[in-house]
């Protein structure tokens, strides 16, 4: 009697959890490129996949001809790892199918290719290529290691969402372990769950969410879709009925009960105890600083809204709001602004009048600020990071005057990042504190009541009014800044 000898098919089923994790991180990176150049160690290829997690190293997995027969040639570079001449793409394509390419240009520890189920590799390797299991070998280890199981995988996901994100050095109250690695585990879920991952609308629904965690302004609805797309068809890949890579953007779509059990075997588990889609991201309302930071803008708001029904004119007024937003006026001449984008993302900016003499410090807080003084009596100088995307540093410059004061605010935390080196930061910065002296913090929830008393003294008065307590509403709803007409940022 013969020896059993597994089937092509079942051979190479052992890659589908790696093509799983792998096509979960690229899809996320896809996502999230968002139309610039992709800077993700994980990404979609034409026809497969890449990966460049570590420095140095890289792999990459070819759906060589797209044909039931799946064939597949993986290629990967480790420093360090090889035998003399193996670097060379010559020396791995010894002995390999016609069908299997390389880059001459490029360095080689590993190329490696399925025949009949089972992966080989040039008979010139001394030591023996795994050939159930390539991708653990030492050659393509160092990229690859992240998908040895579904908890690694997870944990990349968390790292990529967290380089996708906007600016988060710049919100002490995010975490890499607190928000970003439970986030990961719902992204995952989403995608190994039948009922999301092979429904479009709802996989593009979840997308759209998850990004809103990450950034300010979502992915569009096309991009997410598109991905969805692609998801749909990375299962269907795996039931023998799509190519890999982007290339099947450009064929029907996989038939769904075949992806369907492809996906049900695909031997990839969702994570315990976490959603299988990410919620609208929201800001805590309970939080502490989140709410004060709210109540100080809606007092600035008030503020403006008294003068503006009392019928002060406008070049007598302390605090008001125009098209930019809030706006005040120190007694020393200094110009306060607040561009509130949504209760979550305010930017504080202290100005002087463009008249005044010396120039302004817009370069100087968007590059390096001085710092206390060194030992040898010398200035010393640390550099700064950029300011978040969401910023509008250019509309903020050109508002009043000279820039002198800069400071941003991501769900109630200020950054404190100002050229005078003043302790105090968002509403207590210099400028600010003189500007908003005596103003008292309004309550979302006695936001009526106080505007109830406010009695326009003529229809002038009484349109200005309006404008600026429907701007008002717009800002604590999330659906526009706080500005009268402006343009949402």
């Amino acid at each position: 009697m013969s020896d059993y000898l597994p089937s092509p098919g079942r051979l190479l089923a052992r890659l589908n959890p790696v093509l799983v994790r792998w096509g979960v991180l690229a899809l996320h990176a896809e996502l999230l490129a968002d139309g610039s150049p992709r800077t993700s160690p994980w990404t979609l290829l034409q026809d497969g996949l890449s990966a460049a997690p570590e420095e140095g190293c890289w792999a990459t997995l070819v759906d060589a001809e797209a044909d039931r027969a799946r064939h597949y040639v993986l290629s990967a570079y480790a420093p360090g790892v090889g035998e003399p001449g193996s670097e060379r793409a010559g020396w791995h394509l010894a002995g390999a199918p016609s069908w299997v390419a390389a880059d001459p240009a490029r360095r080689y520890s590993l190329i490696a290719w399925t025949q009949d189920g089972r992966w080989e590799s040039t008979p010139q390797r001394t030591g023996r290529l795994d050939p159930r299991r390539p991708w653990a070998d030492p050659a393509a280890d160092p990229s690859l290691q992240s998908l040895g199981s579904d908890e690694a995988t997870v944990e990349a996901l968390a790292t990529l969402l967290w380089r996708s994100a906007d600016a988060w050095s710049y919100d002490p109250g995010r975490t890499w372990a607190a928000e970003l690695l439970p986030l990961a585990a719902v992204a995952w879920n989403a995608i190994v769950d039948p009922e999301i991952a092979l429904d479009p609308g709802l996989l593009a629904d979840h997308l759209v969410a998850l990004s809103g965690h990450l950034r300010r302004t979502p992915v569009p609805r096309v991009a997410a879709e598109r991905t969805a797309r692609l998801t749909y068809q990375l299962w269907g890949h795996l039931a023998g009925d799509a190519p890999l890579g982007v290339v099947s953007l450009t064929v029907p779509p996989a038939p769904y009960d075949t992806t369907r059990r492809a996906l049900e075997r695909a031997d990839v588990l969702p994570v315990e105890h976490a959603e299988h889609a990410a919620a609208p991201a929201r800001p805590d309302p309970t939080d502490p600083e989140l709410a004060q930071a709210v109540r100080r803008t809606l007092a600035w708001g008030v503020a403006a809204l008294r003068d503006a029904a009392a019928g002060t004119p406008r070049e007598r007024r302390r605090l008001d709001l125009d098209e930019h937003g809030p706006v005040a006026y120190a007694p020393d001449g200094r110009i306060v602004r607040l561009t509130a984008l949504d209760p979550a993302h305010l930017v504080l900016s202290v100005h002087r009048p463009a008249s005044a003499a010396g120039p302004g410090l817009f370069g100087r807080l968007f590059g390096r600020r001085p710092v206390e003084p060194a030992g040898d009596g010398t200035d010393g100088q640390r550099s700064l990071s950029p300011s978040p995307g969401w910023v509008p540093a250019e509309e903020i410059r050109q508002a009043d005057g000279e820039l002198l004061d800069l400071d941003w605010c991501v769900r109630g935390r200020w950054d404190y990042r100002r050229w005078s080196g003043d302790s105090a930061g968002g509403f207590g910065m210099p400028g600010a504190r003189e500007a908003l002296a005596g103003v008292q913090p309004v309550d979302p929830a006695d936001l009526d009541a106080t505007l109830a008393e406010l009695h326009p003294v003529s229809s002038t008065a009484l349109a200005e009014v309006t404008a600026m307590r429907a701007a008002l509403d717009a800002f604590l709803s999330g659906s526009g800044p706080l500005a009268l007409g402006g343009p949402a940022v």
